[in-house]
């Protein structure tokens, strides 16, 4: 088994969409080509919760921005299409996703969804105030459980949500930590 953030390789094909040989062949490989597409490898860095860079490049700078958000095709999300993600608690997956609002406004997410919830992760520290107020107003239905977020770089945390259904025990991840 990986340690992708504790999935398997069933899940890791399902969600990055390749065999678990492309996987395993990454995973061993010290030279990232095209072979694997820019695609590809940025899926695998959001599911890992690691700046995309780190796994291109070997000169790893001490920065986390939404920049694989770039390279992954559909990440475009309307608010009603969001809205419906955050009803579809029993799929795991892990996508993606640059929320639009208004005035070309967007926040960028990570969302990781199973077992009765989804844990949403605000990919940079950029978004305005307003537009986090909206954000939140946006999901308050949900009865989200608000905290910060972990990363791989020393001192720096990201904005975390977690949405439980009811029927559902929370499991908050390890590197979630409430307000």
């Amino acid at each position: 088994e990986p340690d992708y953030v504790g999935l398997s390789y069933k899940d890791l094909e399902a969600i990055l969409s390749v065999s678990a040989n492309k996987i395993t062949k990454f995973r061993y490989s010290k030279n990232v080509s095209n072979e694997y597409g820019i695609e590809f490898v940025a899926k695998l860095a959001l599911i890992c919760r690691v700046p995309f860079h780190w796994l291109v490049v070997d000169d790893i700078k001490q920065i986390y921005d939404d920049e694989h958000l770039l390279y992954i095709q559909n990440k475009e999300e309307e608010i009603i299409g969001f809205i419906n993600l955050l009803k579809n608690r029993h799929i795991r997956n892990i996508k993606g996703i640059r929320l639009k609002f208004h005035n070309d406004k967007y926040i960028p997410l990570r969302i990781e969804s199973g077992n009765g919830q989804i844990t949403l992760e605000v990919l940079n520290g950029f978004s305005s105030e307003e537009l986090m107020l909206e954000f939140e107003e946006l999901i308050k239905a949900f009865n989200p459980i608000k905290g910060r977020m972990l990363t791989v770089l020393e001192g720096r945390t990201h904005w975390g949500y977690i949405i439980k259904s009811e029927d559902s025990v929370l499991t908050e991840p390890m590197y979630f930590k409430r307000l």
